[in-house]
């Protein structure tokens, strides 16, 4: 795609274009229009384990290694930005800061389209502390009220938003930037106040563009999506949903898609005109040598996609409209990271059961998933390994069917030493630091903890099910991100299909899961380990809540431990000493339950060990069954007698 025109109006410069169709004021949603040249395109497919870990610096550094004609550039990129910091709020040189924006920063960006060079780029603008500097500045222009009454003024402030419109696309870490530098109100505010003038406005028909455009490349940032929500930006967006303009629309829906909880899940319930339109284009891109169409990438549909797909509704459609064969395409011509969101993608449209024989048959789909499975970079491999996992829903079945009759079978000789279920951690690799911490902890109180610390590709999924297929008890750690990824979902639904026992950890603070993840979870009370200062409480309760599930039959008492709960560094719990469980217990054994958790012999003495295990698994599966039963079967109607049950039958082991 072409250039963007300097200004698009607002001035008096008769230069000025007269209107602006939207394939020319959108130039580019996540930045605006690139090539992807030959070299960028190798360079980005070598990609290694040890580079997927590797710092910010570290993999800045080892870009400029390959592209070092972007060294002298970035030089001049800082003359730009100190010009842009020193001259804020003299007006005498706003003119002068328009010339130092256009041939410093936005020059480069159009001077070397490669992917990697504008990345090159807008990690170095994010060191220099860039965002908060055009932040800065817009602040200053909008305060002279003088946007569009002053071609000069108009000039800078086009120049400096159209940077920060480009480089939001080129760099995460300059889109999440942007977040804290404050630019999100003066986006939103625009959003509310050209609503009913921008069709006939070219300046703000402009202006409202690169808004939605900035704040949908942002969004793709969970830091971001958290302020964006706080902002209340999804009602600022909700009117645009019913414009006229498809590309407008569609854009609108796709940055809901990301700030979106599962209650406003309706909200992103794509129409034919919006699916119709990123079919379009999306074909137009992947048709592309530049994998490009109207200033969208084909990457960036992919992602789309997948997070449309949040939607189960939205799931079928995008498959009906034709997205596979593009995906396929995706996977056979695209670089890796192209590749990588393709899988991706099919790996989220499979969680429907409706598409999963739609991809089995499409052409070539199975034969790219099967190549990709195998590849170097593991993270393709990982999201090709995750769809085929999805897809292969029988022999799922036949095992879990397989499981079941084998934990029936099973006996306390199971849980000798060195021979019974370990305790799996589910996780996010964001929270890995402070779970590793509770694995630890479990570890030296006598548990066998399965946790995947190397965030392993390919094999990883027959390694994965096998730890679940293996666990007493899976520990849940859930946050949003947890909730969007496909292989934290994989991992959760297997857990929940073998009917595993489920303890869920909260990692983020005031999350509430709901969807796919609020479904599976239940009722379940969780264990906070959001902050550091509640580990210890938290770990200790949690201690007491695993009991002996998943720990060594040969344990070593630790007397002098501290009681649960104290509270204060190294408060450890004292173990209690083994004894039967649940399903083996004797009347006795019921008897005693009931008499120390002072509940209502003469209600509850008929259950059996079985049973009280059952309806421990049914509070979590079907909450609303569960307390339909307790109140109208066994006869607890009072609040006090509803809360004691639960209560006990939460303190449960095996």
């Amino acid at each position: 795609m072409g250039s963007a025109p300097t200004k698009p109006a607002g001035g008096t410069d008769d230069r000025a274009p007269v209107v602006l169709s939207a394939a020319q004021a959108s130039v580019k949603w996540r930045g605006r229009a690139g090539v992807q040249d030959a070299q960028s395109k190798m360079a980005a497919s070598t990609t290694t384990k040890q580079q997927i870990a590797e710092t910010d610096d570290e993999k800045q550094a080892r870009l400029l290694e390959q592209h070092p004609e972007m060294k002298p550039i970035l030089r001049i990129m800082d003359r730009g930005v100190a010009q842009v910091r020193e001259k804020k709020g003299d007006e005498a040189s706003i003119g002068d800061v328009y010339e130092r924006i256009d041939n410093d920063i936005d020059d480069p960006y159009w001077n070397y389209q490669g992917k990697i060079q504008r990345q090159i780029q807008g990690e170095h603008l994010t060191k220099l502390g860039a965002a908060g500097v055009f932040t800065d500045y817009l602040k200053f222009l909008k305060s002279t009220g003088n946007i569009f009454s002053d071609e000069t003024v108009w000039e800078c402030y086009y120049a400096i938003r159209n940077c920060c419109w480009s480089f939001s696309d080129a760099s995460f870490n300059f889109a999440k930037r942007l977040g804290k530098a404050g630019l999100f109100p003066m986006l939103i505010e625009e959003l509310k106040e050209y609503k009913k003038s921008f069709e006939s406005n070219e300046a703000q028909n402009w202006l409202v563009r690169c808004s939605l455009g900035i704040l949908h490349n942002c969004a793709k940032v969970l830091e971001n999506r958290i302020l964006l929500r706080q902002l209340g930006l999804t009602d600022y967006l909700l009117p645009w949903v019913s414009t006229s303009d498809e590309e407008l629309k569609t854009v609108t829906v796709m940055t809901l898609a990301y700030i979106v909880g599962e209650e406003d899940n309706d909200l992103i319930m794509a129409d034919d005109s919006v699916i119709g339109f990123i079919m379009t284009v999306f074909k137009e891109a992947v048709d592309s040598e530049l994998m490009r169409s109207q200033g969208f990438s084909a990457m960036e549909m992919a992602m789309g996609i997948s997070q449309l797909a949040q939607n189960d509704d939205n799931k079928v459609l995008i498959v009906e409209k034709g997205a596979l064969p593009l995906l396929v395409q995706l996977m056979e011509t695209g670089d890796e990271e192209e590749q990588e969101q393709g899988a991706k993608a099919v790996w989220q449209l499979a969680f429907h059961d409706d598409n999963k024989d739609k991809i089995r048959t499409e052409p070539r789909l199975m034969h790219q998933l099967k190549r990709l499975k195998d590849s170097k970079n593991p993270e393709i491999a990982k999201a090709a390994n995750g769809a085929l996992w999805v897809l292969d829903k029988q022999a799922r079945e036949e095992k879990a069917k397989e499981l079941t009759e084998k934990s029936e079978e099973s006996s306390l000789e199971d849980y000798q030493e060195g021979s019974g279920p370990h305790v799996m951690i589910s996780y996010q690799w964001d929270h890995q630091k402070t779970l590793v911490k509770v694995k630890d902890r479990l570890q030296s109180y006598g548990y066998r903890v399965w946790m995947d610390l190397e965030q392993m590709g390919g094999s990883t999924l027959q390694a994965m099910a096998e730890a679940v297929e293996n666990s007493a008890v899976v520990l849940i750690c859930m946050s949003q991100k947890y909730k969007e990824s496909p292989n934290c979902r994989t991992e959760a639904e297997y857990t929940f299909q073998l009917r595993k026992q489920i303890v869920p950890l909260m990692m983020e603070g005031k999350y509430k899961p709901d969807g796919w993840l609020g479904a599976i979870l239940g009722a379940k009370l969780y264990f906070d380990f959001s902050a550091q200062h509640k580990f210890e409480d938290s770990i200790g309760k949690l201690i007491k809540e695993l009991g002996q599930r998943g720990r060594t039959a040969q344990l070593v008492q630790k007397v002098d431990a501290m009681e649960v709960g104290a509270g204060g560094a190294g408060a450890l719990p004292i173990m209690p000493p083994a004894k039967p469980r649940v399903l083996d217990w004797k009347q006795a054994d019921v008897d005693n339950w009931i008499t120390e958790n002072q509940l209502d012999k003469n209600v509850l003495r008929e259950l059996t060990g079985p049973q009280l295990h059952f309806l421990q698994s049914l509070r979590g599966e079907a909450p609303e069954f569960f307390y339909q039963f307790i109140t109208n079967r066994l006869r607890l109607t009072s609040l006090d007698q509803i809360m004691r049950f639960t209560s006990a039958l939460n303190g449960l082991d095996d």
